[in-house]
């Protein structure tokens, strides 16, 4: 197939104000994507879309596996509220039931 470019899991974006730190997650319009490598505002920077990561959820909240996670940018954590929030994924816990973030890419 010739129009066949990558699987576009991870992405070449370009990092917005304030930069980008490796790790961390970003809304990019309205894909969310970790962040693979730092980046200063205007550089190009790998992002992530797709996959499991340890992120920060809002203090007190313990979602149940398969609740959706909202991003909210002015804290920038997960919540299960969806109130201002962006939906960007669904919670997931691992072996030891630590609670992490299944971005799917939508």
């Amino acid at each position: 197939m010739k129009n066949y470019r990558h699987d576009g899991n991870v992405m070449d974006l370009i990092a917005p104000v304030d930069g980008v730190v490796s790790g961390n997650a970003y809304l990019m319009g309205d894909m969310m994507v970790v962040a693979l490598n730092s980046a200063l505002e205007g550089e190009s920077f790998r992002g992530h879309r797709r996959g499991v990561f340890e992120l920060p959820i809002a203090s007190g909240e313990s979602p149940s596996e398969g609740a959706i996670a909202y991003w909210h940018n002015s804290s920038r954590e997960f919540s299960t509220i969806s109130t201002d929030g962006v939906k960007a994924g669904f919670f997931v816990h691992d072996d030891s039931g630590d609670v992490l973030v299944l971005l799917t890419g939508v």
